[in-house]
Formats: C-alpha cells, sequence, structure tokens
C-alpha cells in the first residue's frame, strides 16, 4: 500500500509540474516587453547594407548608403532601443594599428526592431552596428562582420 501511495504522489506532482510548466510559457510568450521571457537571454542584432547582407558593398562616390541594424531578444524584435553604428576610414587607425572606429551615427528602432542611419559616401570605410543592451547582458554587436563600404 505504502508503494502505490509513493507512486500516486509521484504521479500527482508530475500532472502539477506539467500542469504550471504547461500554463507558465504559454502565459508568459515574449510580448511587448521584448522576449523577457525566459529571463537571461543575451539580445542579438543583424545588420545590413542598403539591403543587402554581403560583407563588401560597393557604392558610388557621392551617393548615399543606408545602414540597417534590427536589434532581437529570444527571437522577438525589440523596439525603442538606441543603436550606435560606428565606422573608420581608410586612415583611422590606433597607435597598435588596429582599426579606430568612432561613433558616427545612432538611430531608435522601430516597431519592427529596426534602426535606419543614411550616410553620404565620400571614401571606403568600415562599419558595424551596436547596441548596449538595458538588461545587463552586455553589448550585442556586429562587430567583427568586416562590413565595407567600397566606394567606386
Amino acid at each position: 500500500m505504502r508503494t502505490r501511495l509513493l507512486a500516486l504522489s509521484a504521479v500527482g506532482a508530475s500532472l502539477a509540474a506539467v500542469m504550471v510548466g504547461g500554463a507558465s510559457p504559454a502565459t508568459a510568450q515574449p510580448g511587448a516587453n521584448c522576449g523577457a521571457y525566459p529571463p537571461g537571454n543575451a539580445y542579438g542584432i543583424r545588420a545590413n547594407t542598403n539591403g543587402i547582407t554581403a560583407r563588401v558593398v560597393q557604392v558610388r562616390t557621392g551617393s548615399t548608403v543606408r545602414f540597417t541594424a534590427r536589434v532581437f531578444r529570444n527571437g522577438e524584435n525589440c523596439s525603442g532601443r538606441r543603436v550606435v553604428f560606428f565606422v573608420h576610414g581608410p586612415r583611422e587607425f590606433n597607435a597598435d594599428g588596429s582599426s579606430a572606429y568612432h561613433a558616427s551615427a545612432s538611430a531608435i528602432t522601430d516597431n519592427t526592431g529596426l534602426a535606419v542611419v543614411i550616410k553620404t559616401v565620400s571614401n571606403s570605410f568600415r562599419w558595424y552596428a551596436g547596441y548596449s543592451s538595458d538588461n545587463g547582458t552586455g553589448i550585442a554587436s556586429t562587430k567583427g562582420g568586416d562590413r565595407l563600404i567600397q566606394a567606386v
């Protein structure tokens, strides 16, 4: 009899866990809070140039280029986030030879999580986008993506 009670207790506890576990994610799906559930997920960012995901994009000198960056978290696009766009030109290097990127512009993400900046091209340069998270997970950045605007 004792074994049966223990088995029934275990089954009852499992059902309760399934009911709580099953209901919890359904009621806590990412919504307007930009994927706050489950906690601890880092933000991500994806960027492109003129709608092209290629690492090198050729643009005529004097024309404009459109940078876009989408901020997301836990599979949900994040609106109202400030994205900073960094650039470094042909002669902008640190003393150690590393690229000397500087903040060039910023934009706030729209309701689809997209931040857009338009720049006029005067020479070739590299760029990346960065978002400093508001949930303590650090910085989401496209740095290292070797995005090059090649002036032609």
